[in-house]
């Protein structure tokens, strides 16, 4: 159970950016703080992408590399006396990878290569072997406490998910994809 800090009447702020091999590039920042008499808001982002880490010896292509990024909003209501507080959040996540093997019916096979940064597959299988996913979603949290002893609590959500998984079954120059989808 992650909770994330909500937004109140302080500002705060903070980003980091790194890079490394193979063009690994992340980057990661948020803001919150006050905007008005009982209104506050947040937003904090991620990116992360990198290059390949294997060599397909079929087409001389790196393979491997992923980019991902999410996104998400947050504004929060609190009235005077703290009886009352709505928050209203929202994020969108999209993560694009290509992945080499999955272990399902058996495991990655390297046929005749010997180096474990090589890959034998061909040319369709790479081009169609990845996966991705797109998400996102908006929420509604309100809270009335009526008395110290009873809050009425109300949390309504809506969620979108999309993902696409194709991978080679056998890690062979020969084309075999597995596919599955769902919305």
């Amino acid at each position: 159970n992650i909770i994330t800090r909500l937004p109140g009447d302080t500002l705060r702020g903070g980003a980091n950016v790194s890079y490394g091999n193979f063009n690994t590039v992340q980057a990661r920042g948020s803001i919150s703080g006050p905007l008005a008499e009982g209104f506050s808001a947040g937003l904090s982002g991620s990116y992360d992408e990198h290059d390949g880490y294997f060599e397909n010896t079929v087409t001389g292509n790196d393979f491997g590399d992923r980019k991902s990024y999410t996104v998400r909003g947050t504004t929060r209501y609190v009235n005077s006396d703290e009886s009352l507080s709505a928050v209203v959040s929202a994020d969108y996540s999209k993560s694009d990878r290509q992945d080499a093997f999955r272990n399902v019916y058996a495991g990655p096979v390297y046929v005749g290569i010997g180096d474990p940064d090589k890959i034998a597959i061909d040319a369709v299988s790479e081009g169609l072997a990845g996966s991705y996913t797109k998400s996102g979603g908006v929420a509604l949290t309100i809270n009335y406490s009526v008395n110290d002893s009873v809050d009425l609590v109300s949390v309504t959500s809506y969620r979108e998910v999309e993902a696409s998984d194709n991978y080679d079954l056998d890690g062979t120059p020969a084309p075999a994809i597995f596919t599955r989808s769902f919305n």
